[in-house]
């Protein structure tokens, strides 16, 4: 039960990430960290909706840790936000 629960998740989590539901998806991505810390896809993931709402810090920390995990996750658009949110982690994206 606890795998088609997470399967579930998953599912929805992404299908929200492609709808561009970023509030939905943040929860949901949130939780799968939350439940496999492990998971590099999961980090990727939150990352990547972390830095679509503009928190650049998290989606740094969320990415490294994707590509620490799993270093196949970095492409040229990891590497490019990593390049921006280096400078300016601690600011909002406009």
């Amino acid at each position: 039960a606890l795998q088609k629960s997470t399967e579930t998740t998953w599912n929805l989590a992404r299908n929200y990430y492609a709808l561009e539901r970023d509030y939905e998806a943040l929860t949901l991505f949130e939780k799968l960290v939350g439940e496999s810390p492990e998971d590099a896809d999961a980090h990727y993931y939150l990352g990547m909706v972390c830095y679509d709402l503009g928190d650049l810090n998290r989606a740094q920390q969320h990415l490294i840790r994707a590509i620490t995990l799993d270093p196949s996750l970095k492409d040229e658009e990891v590497e490019e936000i990593l390049r921006e949110t280096r400078g300016d982690a601690a600011q909002t994206k406009t």
